[in-house]
């Protein structure tokens, strides 16, 4: 059985490992991997992505990430591409209680800043946000039995919406992310395959 004590790693589709750790009260999620992405100069460039992210239960606090592009010519690179980020959240009022079988909304804050390494943006956006927590149910992962509770999340904002899948694992306040849709692109799925101990 996974705990937190020493750190949990899941094994997710497309990402590969996420460690999750505690952190401030509650949890953070550390992964990286190596996906081509379209470097805007007519050929997909190897590109590794790197995210910590900090939520409590599903509600996501805060978050630093990068993209570094990685091409086999260096000619390729674009000068603007690699980039850096740091994003805060915060909800307005209370904090939806997971009750299953319900759903919630909230008002959720977002604020951050964007680098390229020749200029950095700021930005705060606002999202109404809609939860719906589903019934849990005991399913197994590498052996053992969880308690899990499927979570969605949709946010409105007004330049952009998007919908998050979460599996989340009330014995350990954990969530995983699973589906990230933002609308009129693909869906990036990330399911659960393992997880285990550090």
């Amino acid at each position: 059985m996974a705990n937190l004590e020493r750190g949990i790693v899941v094994s997710q589709q497309r990402i590969g490992a996420t460690v999750v750790t505690r952190a401030g009260g509650g949890l953070q999620y550390s992964f990286s991997y190596r996906a081509p992405l379209d470097g805007g100069v007519g050929a997909n460039i190897p590109v590794v992505t790197d995210r910590t992210i900090r939520r409590d239960g599903p509600f996501p606090v805060s978050e630093t990430g990068s993209l570094t592009a990685v091409p086999d010519d260096p000619a390729m690179m674009p000068l603007d591409f690699n980039s850096r980020w740091e994003t805060t959240w915060r909800l307005q009022g209370r904090k939806p209680t997971l009750t299953p079988n319900t759903r919630a909304r909230a008002v959720l804050i977002e604020t951050g800043s964007n680098s390229n390494g020749l200029t950095t943006d700021r930005y705060t956006n606002r999202f109404d946000v809609t939860y719906l927590f589903e019934t849990p149910k005991v399913r197994s992962l590498s052996g053992c039995d969880y308690e899990m509770m499927g979570i969605t999340a949709t946010f409105a904002g007004d330049t952009i919406s998007f919908e998050q899948r979460f599996i989340y694992f009330p014995a350990l306040g954990m969530a995983i992310q699973t589906v990230n849709h933002v609308s009129g692109q693909p869906a990036f799925v990330t399911g659960i395959t393992g997880m285990r101990g550090r």
